[in-house]
């Protein structure tokens, strides 16, 4: 199954509608994006993760995942891009990952 991970912060700021959404609030943004990317690409065989900067809750919803990198429980990355790394090192097809990120840090890896 394609893979698509979501630096969530790089992609909030490209767009103007989360970029307002954030401001209001993080719960609001989060279940935007969940809503929006579910809407187009539930039932195409692809899973989304959005992966948050900072403290949070993850969140699960049929084909997409919210992970933060720091949690009440497990591994704390301390920011997103430990845990993109993370989840591209462990993936067991590396090839069926599409990864969204404007970081340096990550392109390069």
């Amino acid at each position: 199954m394609e893979t698509i991970i979501i630096d969530a912060y790089n992609l909030i700021h490209k767009v103007g509608e989360l970029k307002l959404l954030l401001q209001q609030s993080q719960d609001i943004c989060v279940d935007t994006m969940i809503s929006k990317l579910h809407g187009h690409y539930f039932g195409r065989g692809v899973k989304c993760i959005i992966v948050f900067d900072g403290y949070g809750k993850n969140k699960h919803e049929q084909n997409i995942e919210v992970k933060f990198s720091k949690t009440d429980v497990g591994t704390d990355y301390g920011h997103a891009d430990a845990l993109i790394k993370h989840l591209v090192d462990k993936s067991r097809n590396p090839r069926l990952l599409k990864i969204v990120s404007s970081d340096r840090e990550i392109i390069n890896f």
